[in-house]
């Protein structure tokens, strides 16, 4: 489904098959709305779906495992030439998951100036421990710096192994 308000005018090279793309009219705001509206308590939803079913037959639903990406926001903008990623949000599968089991983690990047990379700035694991990363890029030094929380105290503290929390 194509959706557009004027000629197509966007540069979409980078999307392989998309299913829906919305064009808006150029002008000084353009924006997307889901709107829910009713007497009720229950929430207006958008949702991503992701298993690893290929089409075949009997893999419906086909589980996912650790380290897969259900979904990636990612916010480009256009550098002259093409579009580049200035910041991405991932939910990924973060564990085995199982029967009613699905233990996620939500990684936020952004590209750092002079770079077309996005990189892994904070983290939110399925333990609810949450991973700030700082890269320090000069003096003696340099690499990354990971802020954690302690899980038993609360308290801030600095990882300088620059992979990951001690819990």
């Amino acid at each position: 489904l194509l959706v557009n308000t004027t000629a197509m005018n966007a540069d979409i090279t980078s999307i392989t098959t998309p299913k829906l793309f919305l064009s808006l009219a150029p002008g000084s705001t353009n924006s997307l709305a889901i709107f829910g509206n009713g007497a009720n308590a229950f929430p207006t939803l958008l949702q991503f779906f992701r298993s690893r079913t290929t089409g075949t037959a009997g893999d419906a639903n086909a589980i996912v495992v650790s380290g897969d990406t259900i979904t990636s926001i990612d916010f480009e903008g256009a550098d002259g030439a093409v579009y580049q990623v200035a910041a991405q949000i991932k939910a990924v599968v973060d564990g085995t998951p199982g029967s009613a089991d699905m233990p996620g983690r939500l990684d936020f990047y952004t590209t750092p100036d002079g770079s077309g990379t996005p990189v892994l700035n904070l983290q939110i694991k399925n333990t609810g421990q949450v991973l700030i990363t700082a890269l320090k890029t000069t003096g003696a030094a340099t690499g990354k710096t990971v802020v954690c929380v302690d899980t038993a105290t609360g308290q801030l503290y600095a990882s300088t192994s620059g992979v990951a929390c001690a819990n």
